[in-house]
């Protein structure tokens, strides 16, 4: 099993969200795979301190995989959730460890996964 790495996982633990873009099994799309997190409190979720050293109870994460026409991202067009092709939203994973297990069946090499901003991810 893959593992993430500590900078990784340090990104993810402050709200940072990362992705990767992962081959795609059309080539008229683009596959791309984010994972986030955020805070589960009693009035909805809310985004992680960006600190390290605070304690961050009912942490959950997500996952997203989806595929988006090539042309749109080539162009740069502003997409919605309507936009995407093969879509799949996992979340209140609760755990790093189920985090790593779910995202295999994404992507097998963690190391692609970078912060989010660095990728051509084109939702925001």
């Amino acid at each position: 099993m893959n593992k993430l790495s500590t900078f990784q996982r340090n990104n993810i633990s402050i709200g940072t969200d990362l992705a990767a873009e992962i081959r795609s099994f059309s080539p008229e799309l683009r596959t791309f795979v984010v994972i986030g997190a955020y805070i589960q409190t009693s009035s909805g979720a809310t985004n992680p301190s960006k600190s390290l050293n605070v304690e961050q109870r009912n942490l959950r994460f997500w996952i997203r995989k989806y595929d988006v026409l090539k042309e749109y991202v080539e162009s740069d067009k502003y997409l919605t959730d309507k936009d995407l092709v093969n879509s799949i939203y996992v979340k209140d994973i609760y755990t790093i460890e189920q985090l790593e297990n779910e995202l295999e069946k994404y992507i097998q090499d963690f190391s692609f996964l970078e912060v989010a901003w660095k990728v051509d991810n084109p939702l925001p």
